[in-house]
């Protein structure tokens, strides 16, 4: 595998997708909530074929945002806690058990984001600190770096980082990960909860994304925040 930084490479390759022309496709929980609640198997079907590791251009914008927003209730949150341990472990540079954390994140929530940049920052430092193992990985880093890219995709298309049209996420990691590999910034002067939307202000901007603050839908944030202080 050629010596390369994985997740710079990630960043890049989705800004071409990033300044693009398309239509926003604005969340409909009600919508979402109801699908889970009637049609379960549906919901579940679509996500196996988001996370088949290739490009299914069957699947429809709209089918893409019902998968990725739905398994977030299919989970319920489970897989959080292990996420923490999963960013606890990687700050100490235990990149092993990162992986490892981030396999089990994946079981439960095959879309999840955060298991993904994990597995990706995983590969980073096989491939930067053990090049002899790199090569055995590299079908797993094309894949993964795919799935990424459909979700953050997916997240792109809820909408344009204005107030008036927020992007969706699922948890406040999202919010992050959207920022640094999909708009490319990485200076946050601040956060600003308004509601059921959450302001970002940003330190810097770029070509891409030139306005001072990027604004998130948090509604789905807030449930499991809700659904987590019901279980104490």
């Amino acid at each position: 595998m050629k010596k390369i930084l994985i997740l710079l490479f990630l960043s890049v390759n989705l800004m071409i997708v990033a300044q693009t022309e398309r239509p926003i496709t604005p969340v409909d929980w009600d919508y979402i909530r109801t699908e889970v609640e009637h049609n379960p198997q549906r919901v579940k079907t679509l996500v196996e074929r988001m996370a088949l590791l290739r490009m299914d251009s069957t699947m429809t914008s709209q089918d893409r945002i019902l998968a990725f927003f739905g398994q977030s209730y299919i989970s319920c949150g489970e897989e959080m806690n292990v996420c923490r341990d999963m960013k606890d472990s990687l700050r100490c540079r235990k990149m092993e058990v990162v992986s490892e954390l981030a396999d089990s994140i994946l079981k439960v929530n095959p879309l999840s984001l955060d298991a993904l940049i994990g597995k990706l920052s995983y590969y980073s430092d096989l491939n930067n600190n053990h090049p002899d193992r790199s090569w055995s990985v590299e079908e797993d880093v094309k894949k993964t770096l795919l799935r990424t890219e459909l979700i953050l995709n997916t997240i792109a298309m809820t909408g344009d980082g204005s107030k008036s049209h927020p992007f969706a996420i699922t948890c406040v990691a999202d919010e992050y990960n959207f920022i640094r590999y999909y708009l490319k910034i990485s200076n946050i002067k601040g956060q600003a909860f308004l509601g059921d939307t959450d302001r970002i202000s940003l330190g810097e901007s770029n070509e891409f994304y030139k306005e001072k603050n990027v604004y998130f839908d948090i509604t789905r944030c807030l449930e499991l925040e809700q659904k987590g202080f019901s279980r104490k």
